[in-house]
């Protein structure tokens, strides 16, 4: 009789706070909304944190599963009920996502993925979008946003993060988005539409094993080959430089440690070639331009964000951004008038610290899509 006692005035203190919260939650329009969002923090942080320090944790377990009762069969269904008039009136009150093309164009057909949470539950969010280019979502919980894009359709580059390292990894609250001149809720996106791919050489400057963390040196690259020049492998032509200077230098057969203090410069071999950066495309699978400028600016070592990177151990990591890349012009041959003979163009990206250079075979052109990317 006692424990009821006590217990009783527990769980009504907690619907009271349970119920406070619930009722300034965004309402979306859905029916019971608040009940299927599923049992309020409250329950589920004791129910985690009960299991997670399983045995001591069981009476938070207890306690959690009986406030999570209570929620979802008391003190939820009532607000949802309290609710129903404002959600019947307004059964479009979640938000769109809406896809485009580079010129802001809607995509119809674009197959569409994304992870849904709320407060402690995933799950997936699969639409195709219509003629306006959109899908409706019928969220928004305070606690639920998305992310984990993935889009698809015929001509245009997959949006996919887990399979291309730069596609950017965006999330939507929309609980805490401003709707538009309509009064609607949008989050836009876009793809990139599959223009003209060429045959280019893409490889990494890994540095060779012999010589990682081993030594000071300096490597020239053949960007053609994808290799270093003799001795560390079988390049021909000189088109990239990368100098590693290390804080201080090995004893023989010693390697420093991962966290040892290093740095990184990487740069166009002959006086005429050389980078302009760029920033990284963030929503489609195709992460640059379409083309290379013919006659841009192209530094052998870019000002604003050169290409030198590596840790130290004021600044730690620095270098190089992973949201920028760089257009290359390599191999120029110019004309006694200054204009531009012969050039091969590509890109070079810095991931994870290993620069990744995208070559084209074929001179003088300017595309610098890859084929079967």
């Amino acid at each position: 009789m006692k424990v009821k006692k006590a217990i009783l005035p527990i769980i009504g203190i907690y619907s009271v706070i349970s119920a406070s919260a619930a009722v300034f939650e965004p309402r979306s329009g859905e029916l019971f909304q608040t009940t299927r969002n599923g049992p309020g923090e409250i329950a589920l942080y004791q129910l985690v944190f009960g299991a997670f320090t399983f045995p001591i944790g069981l009476p938070l377990i207890i306690t959690g599963g009986a406030c999570a009762i209570v929620d979802e069969l008391v003190v939820f269904p009532v607000i949802d009920l309290v609710c129903l008039p404002y959600d019947l009136s307004q059964p479009r009150h979640g938000y769109f996502i809406r896809v485009t093309d580079d010129d802001g164009n809607p995509l119809e057909g674009v197959k569409f993925s994304v992870l849904s949470h709320d407060g402690a539950f995933l799950g997936r969010i699969d639409e195709v979008t219509d003629e306006r280019g959109e899908i409706y979502v019928s969220r928004l919980a305070r606690s639920h946003y998305i992310d984990d894009v993935y889009m698809s359709r015929d001509g245009f580059y997959d949006s996919n993060p887990t399979v291309n390292w730069h596609c950017a990894r965006p999330s939507f609250r929309p609980s805490k988005a401003k709707p538009g001149e309509d009064g609607r809720i949008v989050w836009e996106l876009k793809l990139r539409k599959i223009c003209h791919p060429v045959d280019m050489k893409k490889s990494t400057l890994e540095i060779p094993e012999e010589l990682r963390w081993r030594k000071s040196c300096e490597l020239l690259f053949d960007c053609e080959k994808g290799s270093w020049l003799p001795p560390h492998g079988n390049g021909d032509v000189a088109d990239l430089k990368l100098e590693v200077r290390l804080s201080r230098e090995p004893a023989e057969g010693e390697r420093l440690g991962l966290y040892e203090p290093y740095q990184m410069t990487l740069t166009a071999v002959r006086p005429d070639d050389g980078f302009i950066v760029r920033d990284i495309h963030p929503d489609g699978g195709f992460a640059t331009d379409y083309v290379a400028p013919a006659d841009g600016e192209y530094v052998h070592l870019p000002k604003d964000h050169p290409f030198v990177w590596g840790w130290n151990k004021e600044k730690r990591c620095f270098g190089f951004p992973e949201n920028k890349y760089c257009i290359m012009r390599l191999r120029t041959e110019k004309a006694d008038d200054g204009t531009i003979k012969k050039a091969h163009y590509g890109a070079l990206f810095l991931y994870n610290r290993v620069p990744r250079s995208y070559f084209t075979l074929q001179p003088n052109e300017l595309s610098i899509e890859e084929k079967q990317r």
